[in-house]
């Protein structure tokens, strides 16, 4: 189904996407933001897609899919899908899902004569702008599973060399849920598959080694798994690279019913990128660095995590109870190219991040870097996930996989804190001295509205939900409690570590109106945006027995690890 746009036309082609604040959008109608979504950057076309959710109706809905398949401008296109994809992923029961997805028999989706599904699955064929189509697969994959009819588009885009790497991966993962809602395999999908293990793009032979690996039994015959783990077989034999030869191991391993391949494999990346181990108590660094050069990275957690019970208070040096993890393991890889590889290969997921805690491993992964490749240090990020890995072994009680976790939403607080001690700064003593995080003020001081605290609290996208995270406002939240409301940080964080947070109680927990912290905080971010100082130490709080404890916990002098105790042994794995 076509449309022809009328009421919407398009700016110049060649116009650069244009921001927008909140205040840019308030009191604007349906038409203007329309009109201003057609030359909207990412995060303007965010701003709009949340102003438009709570003024969904069909007359908008029909609009937007207008814009998205018959625009000139493929910007536009991109944005006006995003906002359906956005309206898409809205709770059902909500007027912005139920007007994208409303269900009607074997699977179709209807919009009162506007067939939404059937009619992006067929703006596939014709659409030539990548952003568009990446768009248009999220929204089918994710919202409109399974939709059978775009499996010719996956086969041949996936196999399609003029696409680009990134695009032949989402077709070939959309593809591998599609073989999973299949009652059976049939011999067209086995031969395609059995193509892809031998295809040009490496994350397609991955993928389709993954594919095979995670069938379900009844889904292929006896004959058909031996022709399956012989085309495993050949194709591990021929490759080279380590993201599909891990992937392809652990398919074959899967058959044989072991981990053989794959765990040698790993063992093998480990033993070459990692071959050095530095051990003190429960802080372990794994890397190619000689043990004095370890040894800093084991100070500077060490530094942290006293900074960490000095902040909470004694009652937090107590771990949360069936905590797994009395152990951490610091994967601190020579280059950023190793540590993406590793993590494609091995871990699935984290690669494009600067580094990553897997609390069920209890392991910390990042790599060194210089200020050419990284916004941050090495030990901002460091100090960031360990961040994570305190928290989660003295506040947050459960894992985060597991259920109810994710109850009550604390982005604000996980994510705040982390960054909150990814900015402390020690000095050769292994003292606090301070903490500052100048990006995320330059952040807040060019944004033209302040934020609103309490979406904030309830701040749930770029945490556990999909979107992007407020880290510069968390971090400054988290810092206006930790230099002017102590006292409120430590209610709050105590509640959470005894089960007893609820964000819609927020002000009873915290001892405070909301309403009253806002108005502080904001106080706090207007002086820096007047020119004055950012606060890098805890200035006195209500409770000056809070504020001595704290301050003589920053300066208490500390005994630092002496490299001259380090065992002589030529071992790669050192105890100090």
């Amino acid at each position: 189904m076509s449309f022809t746009a009328s009421s919407i036309t398009p700016p110049t082609l060649n116009q650069p996407p244009s921001p927008c604040s909140a205040a840019d959008l308030a009191g604007a109608d349906v038409a203007a933001l329309l009109k201003r979504l057609s030359n909207s950057d990412y995060y303007c076309t965010e701003l709009i897609a949340a102003t438009l959710i709570p003024q969904a109706s069909t007359s908008l809905v029909g609009q937007l899919l207008k814009l998205a398949q018959n625009s000139a401008k493929p910007l536009a296109r991109r944005n006006a899908l995003r906002v359906l994809g956005r309206f898409a992923e809205r709770p059902a029961g909500e007027p912005a899902h139920d007007l994208v997805i409303r269900s009607s028999p074997a699977g179709v989706r209807d919009l009162d004569g506007i067939n939404a599904g059937p009619a992006l699955a067929g703006q596939l064929a014709h659409e030539t702008d990548e952003d568009s189509l990446h768009e248009i697969l999220w929204i089918l994959d994710a919202y409109f599973y399974p939709l059978f009819n775009i499996q010719g588009y996956l086969e041949s885009a996936s196999a399609n060399i003029s696409n680009s790497d990134r695009l032949r991966f989402r077709c070939i993962s959309a593809y591998a849920r599609l073989m999973y809602a299949r009652d059976k395999l049939n011999p067209h999908e086995l031969a395609f598959l059995n193509a892809s293990l031998r295809s040009d793009d490496f994350w397609v032979r991955a993928e389709a080694a993954f594919i095979f690996e995670q069938l379900r039994p009844e889904q292929v015959t006896k004959a058909e798994r031996e022709y399956i783990y012989q085309a495993l077989k050949q194709a591990w034999q021929t490759e080279q690279l380590l993201t599909p030869r891990q992937y392809m191991a652990r398919a074959i391993d899967h058959f044989n019913g072991n981990s053989i391949l794959s765990s040698q494999l790993r063992g093998e990346c480990e033993t070459q990128w990692l071959p050095n181990t530095l051990v003190h108590h429960d802080i372990s660094v794994r890397s190619a660095l000689p043990d004095v050069e370890a040894l800093r990275f084991i100070k500077l957690m060490e530094n942290e995590r006293q900074a960490f019970f000095d902040l909470l208070g004694p009652e937090f040096t107590t771990p949360v109870a069936n905590d797994p993890n009395d152990k951490i393991t610091l994967m601190l890889f020579a280059s950023k190219a190793n540590y993406i590889e590793y993590m494609n290969a091995f871990v699935g997921y984290g690669a494009q991040a600067g580094g990553l805690y897997i609390e069920r491993d209890g392991k910390l992964y990042t790599f060194l870097r210089t200020r050419a490749e990284s916004t941050f240090t090495v030990e901002q990020l460091i100090q960031h996930e360990f961040g994570h890995y305190l928290q989660g072994r003295y506040v947050y009680q459960h894992l985060w996989s597991d259920a109810g976790y994710h109850t009550e939403p604390r982005g604000w607080a996980d994510e705040g804190l982390a960054e909150y001690l990814g900015g402390l700064q020690f000095d050769a003593n292994g003292r606090c001295c301070g903490t500052n995080r100048p990006e995320h003020v330059n952040s807040i001081c060019g944004c033209a509205d302040l934020c609103d605290l309490n979406g904030l609290i309830c701040r749930r996208e770029g945490y556990d939900q999909p979107g992007t995270f407020d880290y510069p406002n968390a971090w400054s939240f988290m810092h206006y409690l930790c230099t002017h409301r102590l006292d409120v940080a430590r209610r709050l964080f105590r509640a959470m570590r005894n089960g007893q947070y609820r964000d819609e109680a927020f002000d009873a927990v915290a001892g405070v109106p909301l309403a009253q912290l806002q108005h502080e905080w904001h106080n706090t971010m207007t002086n820096w945006r007047n020119g004055g100082a950012v606060e890098t130490m805890m200035p006195p709080t209500d409770s000056p027995s809070i504020i001595t404890s704290i301050i003589e916990g920053l300066f208490r002098p500390r005994k630092p690890l002496n490299p001259d105790r380090l065992p002589s042994s030529d071992a790669s794995t050192r105890i100090v």
